[in-house]
């Protein structure tokens, strides 16, 4: 369960980053009325935050297949799924955007930047959505399949030559519970008695 948790930890600070990016930076940014300073702003914060947003997709990722490889389990590998499933529609619809306003030049902003900074944040609004239900329906998935799971504990007892107080037997515990337990069989009279 050790690489699940830390593929949830890094979904949660994966949908955090993109949750400040759309609902408080971009809101902040398009308040600016110099369109050279936005297009400054926007070239300056999309460097540093590739270099986090990215790695944290790709560890999330990562975490659930070592999760779904070594411990096994459909949902770990769907919850995997769910996170590099942002990697298309980013690449798709965002990165072309984010190669226009990349290339600009801060003398070469007008009107048309503030349109595409417009754009960039409706589509990264789209997919700070697809980060929180990913998240969310991960984290729902992972809680439901451990409540499924079955944990057995098995205390076994095996006769002791010094303390006569022991016998070869067994205690069987489902989450904290005693289901099923058993003993050997002595079959010589002489040691009954």
């Amino acid at each position: 369960m050790f690489f699940g948790q830390l593929a949830l930890v890094d979904a949660s600070l994966f949908a955090g980053a993109a949750a400040v990016i759309s609902h408080a930076e971009q809101p902040a940014r398009l308040k600016m009325n110099d369109d050279p300073s936005l297009l400054i702003q926007f070239q300056e914060s999309y460097s540093r935050a590739i270099q986090m947003q990215a790695p944290l997709a790709i560890i999330g990722g990562v975490f659930g297949l070592l999760q779904w490889l070594i411990y096994g389990g459909f949902f770990w590998i769907f919850g995997a799924f769910l996170i590099f499933a942002n990697f298309p529609f980013t690449f798709a619809a965002i990165m072309p955007i984010n190669k226009q306003l990349m290339a600009m030049s801060s003398k070469d902003a007008n009107s048309e930047t503030r349109n595409l900074l417009i754009r960039w944040g409706e589509l990264h609004f789209v997919r700070t959505y697809c980060h929180f239900y990913d998240f969310k329906l991960t984290r729902i998935i992972v809680l439901k399949a451990s409540l499924i799971k079955l944990y057995f504990a098995i205390r076994i007892h095996r006769d002791d030559p010094v303390d006569g107080r022991y016998s070869n037997s067994y205690d069987m515990f489902m989450r904290g519970e005693e289901i099923l337990s058993g003993a050997q069989r002595i079959f010589f009279p002489i040691k009954l008695i």
